[in-house]
């Protein structure tokens, strides 16, 4: 092995990002992941909201994902309770 390094070796590893986010930026939802949440939460399937907002159904599936992880919920009903709760609802 050569004692050359290269950029990414000079790079230290980022493996505690404690502190980087500050708290509840990691659970704060996305523009997009908002505007398909209310989309789904306002009753339209993913196949709807991805014709609505020309993106493919798999990125609704994906955002949706994203959104249950963030909100800790595990479908729409209790995703659209969260948001109404939080006043997440309103455009």
């Amino acid at each position: 092995m050569s004692s050359r390094t290269t950029p990414f070796s000079r790079s230290p590893r980022v493996t505690d990002v404690s502190g980087v986010v500050e708290d509840g930026e990691r659970d704060r939802l996305a523009p997009r992941e908002l505007q398909v949440a209310r989309l789904a939460a306002g009753g339209h399937n993913n196949l709807e909201i991805a014709r609505a907002l020309g993106l493919a159904r798999e990125t609704i599936q994906q955002a949706l994902r994203r959104v249950y992880s963030k909100l800790q919920v595990s479908g729409r009903a209790q995703m659209a309770a969260t948001l109404a709760v939080r006043g997440l609802l309103q455009q």
